[in-house]
């Protein structure tokens, strides 16, 4: 029988509470305890000499006495109450990834069913929580879904199909799920293994606490973002663990590599290994070669040796690409006997290989002022690998030694422009007069670099250069974008122009990348008028299509009426060209002015010294000098003293000439390199017309073969596609833009074809990418029994194994929704509380007279 029910005589009240009704509120209550204190601490030492009996004897009245006293001052009373309660809601969320269907040990029983067993024999629990509280089920893994609570109980277990496990999502779920709805709780089955935000800030607080060098720590804890979000759930969020020691399995379950990698430069990818089980499996000292494949064929062999009571292990694995493009490399380690799974022995991985540094050959036929602001560019460009030559004397400067005096190394004229000219990238001819030098090999070598080898070739002006170098009759004239004037002074033109002027950008210059100073058009335009005047320009006769002048005379008319070309570019075969008719590009240097500049510099530019000279320089009888380097003066040397008009214009006019991969026209991009299985992949598709304006309402089509994991996916070899290709046709919008998207692609590598007509040019890209067939899921089979712990310790809730059970686990209470009767009991206003403090009082006073102490 129920207090109420022997109180009032049936149970109508379901709740009760401890009230006290003195009016004297806090402040008298305190004082009265420590009246009560004081009274009992003079009692103890006016007894401190009695004997036991009669000291605990008085001390018992006296305390009893007091009590009494307390209960007439707070004035107890029992508040009852009946009330309706609406039941809330406890979420069981149960791990529905991958890695539950793995059996930890010999038993063969997996994860999953390790849940169904343990819901078997905790069903009275079950039943319990459901009297007061409503139990919703649901699956996790990479989201949040209903199931039937019968689904669970199946002696296989829930189906586990899901990728990854992601537990700080599945949470957020459940919160959004209960907005405005009572929860009391969450009860989470799971092994621990999580792909999501949950273990990358329980990572971020293993690599604090780890030491150089050392193996990583356990966690000490979530991050702060993830504590933030736990607390905010307000509500406990009680794990139990699904896990069983015994796991035997060895994973590859990272691979550190970069996306890009530079050929001819060697490389390091690093691959973390985790063994679990080895002692139990037999194999301690075992040697596991961990091989790095490409294009099937072994690249590297590396060794790992099974030690005890090690789980981790990194191996470096160095090799040095040779190509350029886009590879599929893998890296794997052969099976063991016993392991629970080996879809993990092996990863894939996409690696693009590209030249380390731009090769540029800087060939100048006088030191000038520009020749070295030019060089001194390229030497402090990280980017760039400079081989420089200029000539110190023309054939007809006095010569007042001998050129053996003067000259150590021949100009290496058919090293340079037969044997190595295919290395280079970019070849600069800077006032430069052929003629009088290497003619014998330049000629026969320069347009098949341009045009059959994709080379790019830049002349710049000055007194030794275009029609005034003797190029007119030349075979390097036939690729220049611009027609050269005829070198026949006697009747024909002047090839010279001495006065100063300010280019002007044509229309097609205004959006092309090498004049995009600035990216506001408006802005650029006054940057480059704003920039200091060139002093002299090359006359030629017209630009020579398909070239497009970018800068143009403000006066000057070429032989069609048209305004003389400054900068002329133009795409010749495989290759391109660039043409600037004027040596003064290094007042730009200086910053932004108006009209001519007043240089501090001579306005006739000195010879340098042999000690200016760079590595490699040579005298006109072909004699190089042996000097290491021009050493810097205070215009050249030092990068802040450039204008950023200088530095940008030079920049962006070397990446177009080789081709830079962003200055592409036509351009595919898929938003990642990687993809898991069923995952849509998407692309992003560009046009650009010639001056690099966006190019609308062209159609692109894009085939997309699968290659074969073991095939090079280089972009000068294909591999051999193992399937039919798929292609597509698309129309880029008003701003050139158009995307395409695949699903349900199956695993392995694919290349993505994207081609277009611009401008009566075909133009083409190419992309790479790779669909994982294996989830992130299982790289690490251990379960995390510690993040589950965490989790549960930041919300208030209990972590549990798969041994224990539920009882006892707190939830929130249900919420009162109407009180129905309500009832004070005074427990104070009773008369055995008064007959209770006259006795012991009563009793006390007379012992003492008795005893002597009155």
């Amino acid at each position: 029988m129920s207090l109420f029910d022997w109180y009032f005589g049936k149970g109508v009240f379901n709740e009760s509470r401890l009230v006290l009704l003195s009016p004297f509120g806090w402040p008298g209550r305190i004082g009265a305890l420590l009246a009560t204190l004081l009274v009992l601490y003079l009692a103890v030492r006016a007894t401190k000499g009695d004997t036991r009996r009669r000291r605990l004897t008085l001390l018992a009245l006296r305390m009893t006495g007091l009590l009494a006293t307390l209960v007439l001052f707070f004035q107890p009373a029992l508040k009852l109450r009946n009330v309706t309660r609406m039941p809330n809601h406890i979420a069981v969320l149960v791990d529905a990834s991958s890695s539950m269907q793995l059996a930890d040990d010999s038993d063969g029983q997996s994860r999953a069913a390790r849940v169904a067993q343990f819901l078997q024999k905790d069903r009275s629990q079950l039943a319990a929580l459901s009297e007061s509280h409503i139990l919703d089920y649901y699956s996790f893994g990479e989201r949040l879904s209903p199931i039937a609570g019968s689904d669970l109980t199946t002696q296989e277990g829930l189906l586990s199909t899901a990728s990854a496990t992601r537990i700080r999502e599945a949470l957020a779920f459940t919160r959004q799920r209960y907005e405005g709805r009572d929860l009391a709780g969450v009860v989470m089955f799971s092994d621990g293994i999580d792909n999501g935000r949950l273990s990358a800030g329980e990572e971020i607080e293993r690599k604090r606490s780890a030491v150089p060098g050392q193996p990583a720590l356990a966690p000490v804890g979530l991050d702060a973002d993830t504590r933030s979000f736990l607390h905010a759930l307000d509500a406990p969020v009680h794990t139990l663990a699904m896990s069983k020691p015994g796991l035997r399995d060895l994973a590859i379950r990272r691979v550190l590599a970069d996306q890009f990698a530079f050929a001819r430069t060697a490389v390091e990818i690093e691959a973390h290994i985790e063994v679990h089980g080895a002692e139990a499996a037999g194999w301690q000292g075992r040697h596991v070669p961990v091989t790095l494949r490409q294009d099937g064929q072994p690249v590297v062999v590396g060794n790992i040796t099974l030690l005890p009571g090690q789980t981790d292990y990194r191996v470096t694995l160095p090799f040095t690409p040779e190509r350029v493009g886009k590879f599929l490399y893998d890296i794997s380690v052969p099976p063991l006997p016993g392991e629970a799974i080996t879809a993990n022995n092996q990863r894939s991985f996409v690696l693009r290989v590209v030249r380390d540094k731009i090769r540029v050959v800087h060939v100048a036929g006088r030191p000038t002022w520009d020749v070295r602001f030019l060089r001194g560019l390229l030497k402090h460009d990280p980017n760039i690998d400079l081989v420089a030559f200029f000539i110190l004397r023309s054939t007809y400067d006095s010569e007042f030694s001998s050129t053996e005096e003067t000259s150590l190394i021949p100009f290496p004229c058919e090293e340079l422009f037969q044997e190595q000219l295919r290395s280079f990238d970019l070849v600069i001819l800077h006032n430069f007069n052929y003629s009088a030098f290497c003619s014998q090999y330049l000629q026969p070598a320069i347009v098949p670099f341009v045009t059959e080898w994709g080379g790019a070739v830049a002349m710049l002006g000055g007194d030794l250069s275009f029609s005034s170098g003797g190029y007119y009759s030349s075979e390097l004239s036939q690729i220049m974008p611009v027609v050269l004037l005829p070198d026949d002074l006697a009747s024909g033109p002047l090839l010279v122009s001495a006065d100063p002027f300010v280019p002007r950008l044509t229309p097609a210059g205004r959006s092309h990348v090498i004049t995009a100073l600035n990216l506001d058009v408006r802005e650029n335009a006054a940057h480059w008028d704003s920039l200091p005047a060139l002093d002299g320009l090359n006359l030629v006769a017209r630009a020579r299509p398909p070239g497009t002048v970018l800068l143009a005379h403000p006066k000057l008319k070429d032989d069609s009426g048209n305004p003389m070309p400054v900068l002329t570019v133009a795409e010749i075969g495989r290759g391109r060209t660039l043409a600037l008719q004027s040596d003064s590009t290094w007042h730009w240097g200086f910053g932004a002015g108006t009209g001519r500049r007043e240089a501090t510099v001579p306005s006739r530019e000195p010879r340098a010294p042999h000690g200016d000279a760079a590595p490699g320089t040579a005298s006109p009888s072909g004699v190089a000098s042996p000097t290491a380097a021009v050493p810097s003066v205070s215009l050249l040397g030092d990068e802040r003293q450039r204008g950023d008009a200088y530095q940008r214009f030079w920049t962006q006019a070397i990446r177009w000439l080789v081709h830079d991969p962003s200055l592409r026209q036509l351009r595919v991009e898929t938003t990642e390199t990687e993809y898991t299985k069923n995952q849509p992949v998407r692309a992003e598709l560009r046009a650009f017309g010639a001056d690099y304006r966006p190019a609308p309402r062209i159609e692109i089509t894009v085939s997309l073969t699968q290659i074969a994991s073991e095939q090079s996916i280089g972009t000068t070899q294909p591999a051999p596609p193992t399937r039919e290709s798929l292609t597509r046709s698309v129309r880029t919008d008003d701003e050139g833009t158009a995307s395409v998207e695949w699903e349900g692609l199956p695993p392995g590598g694919y290349r993505m074809v994207a081609r277009a007509v611009l401008q009566g040019r075909p133009a083409e890209d190419t992309e790479i990418f790779l669909v994982r067939g294996a989830s992130r899921e299982l790289d690490s089979l251990e379960g995390d029994d510690q993040l589950l712990r965490l989790v549960s310790q930041e919300t208030g809730g209990e972590a549990r194994r798969y041994t224990d059970s539920l009882a006892g686990l707190p939830f929130h209470p249900p919420t009162v929704v109407r009180v129905n009767q309500q009832h004070e009991v005074d427990l104070w206003h009773n008369w055995l509380v008064l007959v209770v403090l006259i006795v012991a009082f009563a009793c006390d006073y007379t012992l003492r007279r008795r005893w002597g102490y009155a």
